[in-house]
């Protein structure tokens, strides 16, 4: 596995203890339970079946997640969701990054959501893709912001929200948006999480991933802040 350090020399020592989510998504072919490898890990449930594929998507990287949703509006939905609550994200620089596989589905949703985490009012955090443009949006304390460049079906891409201060980008292969969402504390401290954190997916709706997803991961600080070579090995922490 792949030090964080490593991927960018300028980084600071890595503590292990600011990973809050980390889902490597490894396995047996077929299995449908996934483990967090944080310092204190979450319970995953997958009431719908979110099987492990062992076909690599990146060679070296090992299994991922298959989320098997071939066609629009179809149950069952197949997405992760923690059993608790979600991270609550309000007070800290994060980052929230993964790597996707997108597969076209039969009469597919306007709409693919990655991950979402929800408050009361709006959404805490959320990266989803509109499949007829492709253009990759962040719903960041119920402010959305889009990326410059689109996202390709059947092609391996690494997504990354990243928090540094009160400013908030995205990141596609590495590169910055040239939109940077920036926030009032004061309107950040509205949205306390009121629910779980679901991967692949939206919380009661049909708006979920069918492709793969691997290296699922949550970590308190902006590791990256300009564009950045993406990860070439699964993640130590």
């Amino acid at each position: 596995m792949f030090p964080l350090a490593l991927l960018n020399a300028s980084s600071p020592p890595v503590d292990p203890a600011l990973t809050l989510v980390l889902l490597h998504f490894t396995g047996t072919e077929g299995s449908t339970t996934f483990t967090d490898s944080s310092p204190i890990p979450y319970t995953f449930t997958n009431p719908d079946g979110v099987t492990v594929s062992s076909a690599e998507i990146k060679s070296g990287f090992g299994s991922n997640g298959f989320f098997n949703n071939p066609v629009k509006e179809t149950a069952p939905y197949r997405y992760l969701t923690t059993n608790v609550v979600a991270p609550d994200l309000r007070n800290t620089d994060f980052t929230i990054e993964f790597l996707v596989y997108r597969i076209p589905r039969a009469g597919a949703e306007v709409e693919t959501v990655f991950f979402s985490a929800f408050a009361n009012p709006g959404a805490c955090y959320l990266v989803s893709v509109n499949n007829t443009t492709h253009v990759v949006e962040a719903d960041v304390f119920s402010e959305a912001f889009n990326h410059q460049n689109t996202l390709s079906f059947n092609v391996l891409h690494h997504i990354a929200l990243v928090r540094d201060g009160l400013n908030f980008n995205l990141y596609i292969d590495g590169v910055k948006s040239t939109t940077t969402r920036t926030l009032l504390q004061s309107v950040i401290d509205t949205h306390v999480p009121n629910q779980v954190l679901a991967v692949g997916g939206s919380i009661g709706q049909a708006l979920v991933l069918n492709g793969y997803m691997d290296e699922f991961r949550i970590r308190k600080e902006a590791i990256y802040k300009t564009n950045f070579t993406p990860p070439t090995a699964p993640f130590t922490y």
